[in-house]
């Protein structure tokens, strides 16, 4: 059986938007050191509905945006399954609950990223067969064949592994939270 869009979708909006309220809310990013001052300024004042950030997505924040909040629900799962979950091909996986963490993960921490660290949790799992997946953050038909070939579970766990891994790495500012967002 295929993954589904909808219930990963849940699955995202319970760290995105847990109430379902498709608010406006503060979401500054980080700013660079070469940023121009437009650049700053867009950044330390953009604002999310349900993770759609103003900064990263201005067009489907603004279309959301206009929308009546009552409204928002459906062009905000509209966003998410056009914008991730299709291009990454997150249907063809077997695993609900893996194709779930990689939309979240593609939604928190880049598409490119979330398959990166598939692919290395599949080649920490799978070293004793002596197949290795080329670490390239496209999740193209070997990816997809080893998601699918190996215990749903050790997936997971070792995706969750990586993913945390890679929180340190990026030294974030509120590990707990993105902690508990990977464990979850």
């Amino acid at each position: 059986m295929a993954a589904q869009f909808t219930p990963a979708f849940d699955f995202l909006l319970n760290s995105e938007d847990s109430q379902r309220k498709y608010a406006e809310v503060p979401d500054p990013v980080p700013v660079n050191e070469g940023d121009s001052l437009e650049v700053k300024a867009a950044k330390q004042t953009a604002k999310a509905i349900s993770g759609i950030n103003s900064y990263y997505h201005p067009i489907a924040f603004v279309g959301v945006q206009s929308t009546p909040q009552a409204a928002r629900g459906p062009l905000v799962a509209e966003f998410y399954e056009k914008s991730f979950w299709n291009p990454l091909h997150l249907g063809e996986l077997a695993s609900q609950d893996l194709a779930s963490r990689l939309l979240d993960c593609a939604v928190n921490q880049g598409p490119g990223t979330a398959v990166q660290l598939l692919q290395k949790a599949i080649n920490a799992v799978v070293t004793f067969t002596g197949e290795t997946l080329v670490v390239d953050g496209r999740l193209g038909g070997a990816t997809l064949a080893a998601a699918n070939r190996y215990r749903p579970q050790t997936i997971l766990d070792a995706f969750r592994k990586q993913r945390l891994a890679r929180y340190q790495e990026v030294k974030n500012p509120v590990p707990a939270a993105w902690a508990a967002r990977a464990n979850a």
